[in-house]
């Protein structure tokens, strides 16, 4: 009858264990979801980041190429206003020279009156 007693307490502590292991798989099922779901919002905050920074590369590289456009222009601005000064200096030279000239032929003519 004692043996009966240790056996059915024995049965009894195997039922315990296996339902505290029945507790731990689903606790284990849950955290490994868990983990799953975190691993592919980590994942996705990832690809954001990277699509973020791959869009800001190419801002970047658009401004950089607007930036270039923009000296290269202001350049061939800056040389074509030279140019155009040059041309503007050289007729005001030729004008100074022919007014020049006209006053010394009225100075030589006013010299002869």
């Amino acid at each position: 009858a004692r043996l009966q007693q240790e056996l059915a307490e024995a049965q009894q502590q195997l039922v315990e264990v296996q339902e505290q292991l029945g507790r731990h798989q689903q606790q284990l099922a849950q955290t490994q979801q868990q983990l799953a779901e975190e691993q592919m919002q980590h994942a996705v905050r990832a690809e954001d980041v990277q699509s973020q920074a791959e869009a800001l590369q190419q801002q970047l590289v658009a401004a950089q190429q607007q930036l270039a456009t923009a000296h290269a222009d202001a350049a061939g601005d800056t040389q074509q206003t030279i140019a155009g000064l040059q041309q503007d200096l050289g007729k005001a030279r030729q004008q100074l020279a022919e007014v020049q000239a006209q006053s010394e032929e009225y100075q030589q003519q006013l010299a002869q009156a």
